[in-house]
């Protein structure tokens, strides 16, 4: 008869996400959007100098802490009105400006840009060297008349561009839908995600980065896609430590009966074991748990028909990767029957046959596994223009359990995960 265990606790994983934005993509951007004229006053009569400020170079981006940081070169051509005549000339300045940035409890990336200085790459030389020319006044004009478009291109670009909002929704809505990892062993994952937040930013290389913190409880169903879950509400913004790296995912697989038996009658079933002159072929088999014992009932026809039960504790096997059937033996019932009826049988190859046959059944491959779940995850969409990189550097398994709806083996994961914006929508 069949009976089964409670199943075990849920254990919390953490997994640390490495987010990172090219910041010659927003350079790209930035200087994509903000280009030729910044600023221009070509009125002489208030003030005796008209200005034009040119952009012709690009821009150039630096990151510090929660601080992004550019230099924006202008070519100035101005002209001077000094009485007896209008002086024209050309000049050059640089503005180093400061994106500071802060999240919402929403996620909204909140920026804030503002001029911090300049410097005059080139000093306005008018057609008269003997003219006073107040490059002072004319450096505040452009501080003072420029900055506010600058500043909200920049601000407009950033928030455009760094969606850390969307990112975010679409990577905890990702979590909840299952992964086909293994289309061969018909294996999915699913992160089941019940908390999310973000480190401190930091640079990496040439990139803006941060790591995306996810706690959750993940399993591995090995058998018919897992039904759709309904994501909860995105948590409120938290900051997290910095000291996750990578992940360690405490994964419960299952491998339904039903599962089991299809993979296990695809081998045995038309299967013939001779003892003598006595064979008998298997017509049919089904699985069954009893306490930790997996229950075999086999059905046979030939020089015995009928059913015989099997049983034997599944359990996991390091050397070889792979979960068995240890010890496979036939029920004290059976046993017994056949002692009075069909005692070749107990002696015959069929309990060797079948227990050869049957490992292949809950056979988990690791390597392959791991092969798979490389291949699967590795340059996983989550949103346009941004990836999932992944690499999975180990995965075991703990302990095997029956449980009511087959097998459940406690598995652990664990690699490196990284998302990467690919390219940015500059027609946002």
């Amino acid at each position: 008869m069949e009976s089964y265990n409670e199943l075990v606790a849920e254990r919390r994983s953490v997994i640390s996400i490495p987010v990172e934005l090219g910041i010659k993509e927003l350079e790209r951007s930035l200087n994509a959007k903000l280009n030729g004229t910044i600023y221009e006053d070509n009125n002489l009569r208030d003030d005796n100098i008209a200005i034009r400020a040119i952009k012709n170079r690009d821009l150039f981006i630096s990151v510090d802490s929660q601080t992004i940081r550019y230099r924006v070169p202008l070519d100035l051509l101005i002209k001077y009105d000094a009485g007896f005549t209008t002086l024209s000339g050309e000049g050059e300045i640089a503005l180093d400006m400061a994106t500071r940035f802060d999240i919402k409890a929403n996620w909204a990336l909140e920026t804030q840009t503002e001029i911090l200085q300049y410097e005059w790459l080139r000093k306005p030389r008018l057609s008269m060297g003997s003219i006073n020319v107040p490059i002072g006044f004319i450096a505040n004009l452009i501080l003072n008349n420029g900055k506010n478009r600058i500043a909200s291109i920049i601000d407009e670009q950033v928030a455009n561009n760094v969606k850390l909002d969307e990112l975010i929704a679409s990577t905890w809505k990702q979590m909840y839908k299952p992964m086909l990892v293994s289309p061969q062993y018909n294996t999915w994952l699913v992160v089941n995600p019940s908390n999310i937040g973000l480190s401190s930013f930091y640079m990496e290389q040439d990139s803006l980065a941060t790591n995306i913190i996810i706690e959750g409880y993940p399993s591995v169903v090995i058998g018919n896609k897992p039904g759709n879950v309904n994501p909860t509400p995105l948590p409120l913004f938290t900051r997290k430590p910095d000291t996750y790296e990578g992940f360690l995912l405490n994964i419960g697989a299952e491998i339904s009966f039903d599962e089991a038996e299809n993979i296990a009658k695809e081998q045995i079933v038309g299967q013939t074991y001779t003892y003598g002159r006595r064979s008998v072929t298997v017509e049919d088999i089904e699985l069954f748990g009893q306490g930790d014992q997996v229950i075999v009932n086999t059905q046979l026809s030939g020089s015995y028909s009928g059913n015989i039960y099997l049983q034997g504790r599944p359990t996991y096997n390091p050397r070889r990767n792979s979960i068995e059937l240890k010890n496979l033996e036939f029920t004290l019932d059976t046993r017994n029957f056949l002692f009075k009826s069909a005692g070749w049988l107990l002696k015959g190859p069929i309990r060797k046959g079948i227990e050869g046959n049957m490992n292949f059944l809950l056979d988990a491959n690791l390597a392959y596994t791991q092969e798979m779940l490389q291949n699967q995850l590795d340059n996983y969409s989550i949103a346009p223009g941004v990836k999932l990189r992944t690499s999975v550097n180990g995965l075991g398994i703990r302990d095997v359990l029956v449980v009511r709806n087959g097998l459940y083996a406690d598995v652990f994961l664990s690699g490196d995960l990284k998302i990467v914006v690919d390219e940015l929508d500059l027609n946002r």
